[in-house]
């Protein structure tokens, strides 16, 4: 009998059923394998083992819990499906104690996709520029699967290839960061990096890494160190010399010289102003060549038309200032900014030196050289002895006219 009654009783509880649809939140499409859980309206820690019983979406979308007794229940998402952002928000569903038997509680719960980010890193629409410049450094970040009307955050570190590690300029990381609310699901923004690539002493690959993030939380990272599209390459200026005088590597000094040094440099900044500025050299004492016990200096000042050219620079002075033979070579520095970014000064470069020679003195006449003296003897014997003839000659001619 006592078995009876407590078989009534328990008929008695009301139970009901809760059908819930998962959707994607941008396409409205069903979304299959997302896993739910159900718990006391009083629960605070969400897992699967605090939970009262779990449902997983089928390919339809659908989850359900059945049987569940009258009361009131929260449904959390414990695990998302592939591909999306967990959903933390509870929801609250109750089976009334007034409702008839079976009900069926439906719910829909949305998903958003995990965002996707491509970047593409350019400097003045550049993936290669020279270290001559303060630059700005442009990331054009394309973002899909973001929620229309929401806040997001993108911030990026540039980073050097070769170590793997945050490229510092002056001992400091490079970072920037944009904020902005998207009007589709789809687009993109420009993250702007400035650094002065004068302080980069080697050819150097950057890599621009990027994050999203929503409400202080990460959604999504791309962040690849082998991305052609992520880098950007700085090289550094080179400068390259040839001296000449009218085209010689030797020449002997005859008044003025002209020591014309053709300077060829390399990736340097079309449309910049540069200065290049020079000293000659004695190779014989490693320090300046004096003229007058000053330097002999000289320095021109262009714009470069494309990144690897040439310009000449000319360096004029006394020839006198020669009296042994000299080797000079050209040193030459490039400024941007009046800041040092290349140096070509090399003591040993063929290429940088010429060989002066001093002009030759006259020849002198040497005394105490009697290998013409019988020479000038005979010359004058021969003009006594024709003064003679003609001394006899006239006598006799005069003495043939007294007669």
């Amino acid at each position: 009998m006592e078995q009876s009654n407590k078989k009534e009783v328990e008929n008695k509880i009301i139970r009901g059923s809760i059908k819930g649809l998962k959707i994607d939140n941008e396409t409205k499409e069903n979304i299959e394998g997302a896993l739910f859980g159900l718990f006391n309206i009083n629960e605070t820690e969400f897992t699967e083992e605090t939970a009262i019983m779990t449902s997983e979406s089928n390919e339809e979308g659908i989850f359900t819990f059945e049987n569940v007794p009258y009361g009131e229940y929260i449904i959390r998402e414990l695990k998302p499906a592939e591909g999306y952002l967990p959903n933390e928000e509870n929801y609250t569903v109750t089976i009334s104690t007034i409702s008839e038997n079976k009900e069926i509680i439906e719910i829909t719960i949305e998903n958003d996709k995990i965002p996707e980010l491509g970047t593409t890193a350019t400097i003045d629409g550049k993936k290669k520029v020279g270290a001559t410049e303060v630059f700005t450094l442009e990331d054009v970040v394309e973002y899909k699967h973001l929620v229309p009307g929401k806040e997001y955050t993108i911030k990026g570190v540039l980073m050097d290839k070769a170590t793997g590690e945050p490229l510092l300029i002056d001992e400091k990381e490079i970072r920037s960061e944009i904020t902005f609310t998207p009007d589709e699901p789809t687009g993109k923004v420009i993250v702007s990096f400035e650094f002065d690539a004068r302080y980069i002493k080697e050819d150097t690959d950057i890599v621009v890494f990027e994050s999203l993030y929503s409400e202080d939380k990460k959604l999504a990272v791309h962040a690849d160190i082998e991305d052609v599209g992520q880098t950007v390459t700085v090289k550094l200026p080179k400068i390259g010399t040839k001296a000449s005088i009218e085209g010689k590597k030797e020449f002997t000094a005859n008044g003025d010289i002209t020591i014309d040094d053709v300077v060829s440099y390399k990736n340097l900044t079309v449309g910049k102003e540069y200065t290049i500025s020079g000293v000659l050299m004695d190779k014989a004492t490693g320090k300046q060549f004096l003229v007058d016990d000053k330097e002999v200096c000289s320095e021109v000042t262009f714009t470069p038309e494309t990144a690897d050219g040439e310009v000449t620079v000319s360096f004029t002075f006394d020839g006198s200032a020669i009296t042994k033979n000299t080797e000079v070579v050209v040193f030459e520095t490039l400024y941007r900014d009046e800041t040092e970014i290349a140096v070509h000064a090399d003591i040993d470069d063929k290429d940088q030196t010429v060989t002066i020679h001093p002009q030759p003195e006259p020849e002198k006449p040497q005394t105490g050289d009697n290998s013409n003296l019988g020479f000038y003897i005979g010359l004058a014997s021969v003009a006594v002895g024709c003064l003679i003839a003609f001394l006899i000659i006239k006598f006799k001619k005069k003495d043939e006219d007294d007669e």
